[in-house]
């Protein structure tokens, strides 16, 4: 179903849904040593399913990581494994749903102890599930305000600064561009997003 803002379809909310989107694995193939199996939920795919080419960043990133992890090296005795599961960018359609089961496949199927995430509104949906599981949540590029109030358990991570930070800053940079008697005016989006 397609309207203004994107497409969404009907999630099923079962463990074959999640298996599907859960297939890439980044992995050295090393037997012998256990392993931190870790997961990230992205937007790898758009609804339309085309490649989301923000997200191969991450993917890039994550690969050269778990190969200089995994060179030769270990932590603990173990290697690192991470599953890779793609929402097809389903959290600025109000997805969450795809989320939540997909991080629910993760923690009680494949026994992740950490999940990775992008989205704000991802992260938030992951959260929701983790957290009471006590899994550790990693936010890429997470920043919106919510999520500093989450009750997390001090499980949630995000590696970008809150917006709050990010709007003070950015307030600091125009103010001296702005004339005295200028009209500013502000738009403000209440969501996650």
């Amino acid at each position: 179903v397609c309207g203004v803002i994107g497409c969404a379809s009907v999630v099923p909310p079962d463990v074959e849904f999640a298996s599907a989107r859960c297939q890439t694995v980044l992995d050295d193939n090393v037997e012998g040593l256990p392993t931190y199996d870790i997961a990230a939920i992205l937007e790898r795919t758009n609804p339309d399913g085309t490649p989301n080419t923000y997200t191969a960043y991450d993917m890039d990133a994550m690969r050269l990581a778990v190969s200089e992890l995994n060179n030769g090296n270990d932590v603990a005795g173990h290697h690192f494994r991470v599953r890779v599961c793609d929402t097809r960018s389903f959290w600025y359609t109000g997805g969450g749903q795809a989320t939540r089961d997909m991080a629910n496949w993760l923690i009680d199927h494949e026994h992740v102890q950490a999940i990775i995430s992008n989205a704000s509104a991802d992260t938030a949906d992951i959260a929701s599930v983790a957290v009471s599981k006590g899994v550790v949540v990693m936010a890429l590029s997470s920043t919106a305000e919510a999520l500093t109030y989450l009750a997390d358990k001090d499980l949630v991570w995000r590696v970008s600064p809150s917006d709050v930070y990010q709007g003070a800053v950015l307030a600091q940079m125009i103010t001296p561009t702005i004339a005295a008697d200028a009209t500013i005016a502000v738009i403000h989006v209440n969501s996650p997003y």
